[in-house]
């Protein structure tokens, strides 16, 4: 069954590597990926965007698509929102990826999604027929420090009195802007961290057309389900045009631990064992839906090409150099930025 891995990083900059990631995917069956890449970040990710344009520019073994992302730090925060959606749209890319409402980054901007700065830059996206996803929330456990993991602690991925938004209040603001923007073609990442709340799961898919859910892990998204079997079998069949696969994954990751998020979603998706153990990162206590096998290959595959309309679009090449070359020379003003001066300088060079 051919699979569309909708929610895949890249970290390292590292051609080879991520060359040997894809390659070990299409083995796996996949024939077709969306790069999220987080610009948005402070830690010197300015060269993501154009890294995953590269991507898709050299890798010619299978279809890519490009989510690009906003700068919020530096230099390139100067450049207007909707400036940035249109050369990323015009470099590529075909949608972007919001990674403004995870409560570290949305503690660091000081501004949501709903937030009017950011209108012109969604009603360009809904015109453009550019789509985005978007991480909002994270675990409701994570504002409960006895309720999580020491890995995840470590992370720094606590929100217990320390300043960050509510879970209640991330949800409000994230469809806040979809109120906003009907139009724009949207993908929850993470299940929007409701596999907990089949009611409210229901009611968003209800409310906006639009906006669809993928089941990219946290584990904790499986072990929900896991509690309630028929029900959630019931959702995933009647909401079956709405769901879509993808891992997280990263050429970062062993060959075992890509295996782990596959069969992960494998196992939700098609076992018919209500409780096993599944591992992926920890061990989790999951069961399996049982679908049937049309709906799983439109949450591995079918959804995706529908939402995009198979489009795929061609690195612009040209842009990209040119991009490369203002980056290179407005980064080199700044001590703080030169490993990312670097990375654009090196690619100037290659071209």
């Amino acid at each position: 069954m051919k699979k569309t891995d909708m929610h895949i990083h890249s970290r390292v900059y590292d051609v080879n590597k991520t060359k040997a990631y894809l390659d070990y995917l299409k083995e796996k069956g996949v024939s077709k990926v969306s790069f999220q890449t987080v610009a948005t970040s402070k830690n010197n990710s300015n060269f993501e965007n154009l890294f995953a344009l590269w991507v898709k520019d050299f890798y010619k073994d299978m279809d890519i698509c490009v989510n690009g992302s906003l700068h919020e730090w530096g230099p390139f925060l100067e450049i207007p929102y909707e400036d940035q959606v249109k050369w990323l749209w015009d470099a590529g890319c075909e949608g972007m990826k919001f990674l403004h409402m995870k409560p570290t980054m949305r503690k660091q901007i000081g501004k949501g999604l709903n937030h009017p700065s950011y209108d012109k830059a969604l009603s360009l996206m809904e015109e453009l027929g550019m789509f985005a996803l978007i991480h909002s929330k994270d675990p409701r456990s994570f504002w409960h420090k006895e309720q999580m993991l020491p890995m995840q602690v470590e992370k720094g991925w606590c929100y217990e009195g320390q300043g960050f938004i509510s879970f209640e209040d991330a949800h409000r603001e994230t469809l806040e802007m979809l109120d906003k923007h009907p139009n724009l073609k949207t993908i929850l990442a993470h299940f929007f961290y409701v596999s907990d709340d089949i009611g409210e799961a229901s009611r968003i898919l209800d409310t906006y057309p639009n906006v669809y859910f993928d089941i990219t892990p946290g584990g904790e998204i499986f072990e929900n389900f896991a509690k309630n079997i028929p029900a959630w079998r019931e959702f995933f069949i009647k909401y079956q045009d709405r769901i879509m696969f993808g891992t997280d994954g990263d050429e970062i990751f062993d060959r075992d631990t890509i295996d782990d998020l596959y069969n992960l979603a494998e196992g939700a998706l098609t076992s018919d064992e209500p409780s096993y153990v599944a591992h992926c990162y920890v061990d989790l206590n999951v069961g399996g839906l049982n679908l049937p096998c049309e709906v799983v290959e439109k949450i591995y595959y079918t959804n995706f090409e529908k939402f995009t309309g198979g489009m795929v679009k061609k690195a612009n090449s040209a842009l990209m150099a040119e991009g490369a070359r203002y980056a290179f020379e407005e980064l080199s003003k700044y001590p703080e930025y030169k490993r990312d001066a670097r990375l654009f300088g090196d690619f100037v060079n290659r071209i």
